[in-house]
């Protein structure tokens, strides 16, 4: 080939490297494309200074001028080596923060999921299903004491119960009132104490004239000792009256006043309805 017919050739293919490095300058960003872009100026700085190809050229500048062709051929390709390796460089930082960014999705549900798996071991965290669970045996726990204590107030009345109609039995056989329930069911020493206290306020009253059918001296008998002594005092009055009216220094007839008009009801079954249940 003849050097007027090599050099439009080679002109026109510095050109288009020229303009694929046109091309690939424009996906660069900052500093690096500023770099690159005053390089292809100079790159194309040389491309305009080389003569024309339609002048037939002596022989030592034909070799001048394809030293020059060679020289930037040779430019060019470094420069596009160049421009090609910091782009690849680019790519793959810009995939590599892709990749990073997309896999944060994943990372945050794989660290939730590994906190939820380790409170559900240490039981800070309760799945549905051990939820239920856990109410349903709170729940049986509770019907079970509950049935327990209900069987054991049951059985604590019905011992009551049969006490109470027991001591009303023997008390009856000692021709003593029968007190409420809430004292036959006392235990020994106290029902023995309020037996004798009893026993005590009924010689009282006989002794003032009173007689054991008389309401009075059977709630008495068994009453706080506040209205034992309130009842005590109006015998004592209603003997005084008597004995100031009749003249009469003895002791007084026996006396049957009533409250409720209910004589002989120390001999009446208890009443076990104040019986704690």
């Amino acid at each position: 080939m003849k050097p007027k017919d090599f050099m439009p050739k080679l002109r026109e293919a510095f050109k288009q490297t020229s303009t694929q490095l046109n091309g690939l300058i424009e996906f660069l960003r900052g500093p690096e494309r500023e770099r690159f872009q005053t390089l292809k100026s100079e790159f194309d700085s040389v491309l305009e200074q080389l003569p024309p190809t339609d002048m037939v050229a002596a022989a030592d500048e034909a070799n001048r001028t394809l030293d020059c062709y060679a020289s930037a051929l040779y430019g060019a390709q470094c420069l596009m080596g160049y421009l090609t390796e910091s782009l690849n460089k680019l790519r793959a930082s810009v995939r590599a923060d892709y990749v990073l960014a997309s896999d944060v999705p994943g990372r945050i549900n794989s660290a939730v999921e590994s906190e939820i798996s380790n409170r559900l071991a240490s039981g800070k965290l309760l799945t549905p299903e051990k939820s239920l669970q856990l109410c349903a045996e709170a729940a049986t726990q509770k019907e079970n004491a509950l049935n327990l204590e209900f069987a054991a107030r049951e059985k604590k009345w019905k011992a009551d119960q049969t006490l109470a109609e027991t001591r009303a039995t023997a008390l009856k056989g000692e021709n003593l009132p029968v007190p409420p329930a809430a004292i036959l069911v006392l235990d020994d020493a106290a029902f023995i104490a309020a037996k004798t206290a009893a026993g005590t306020r009924i010689k009282a009253f006989a002794d003032l004239g009173m007689s054991l059918n008389s309401a009075v001296v059977q709630e008495a008998a068994w009453a706080e000792e506040s209205a034992f002594q309130r009842d005590m005092r109006l015998a004592r009055d209603m003997k005084a009256s008597l004995a100031g009216a009749s003249g009469y220094s003895g002791a007084a007839p026996m006396l049957t006043l009533s409250r409720d008009s209910n004589p002989g009801a120390g001999n009446a079954a208890p009443d076990l309805s104040g019986i704690p249940v």
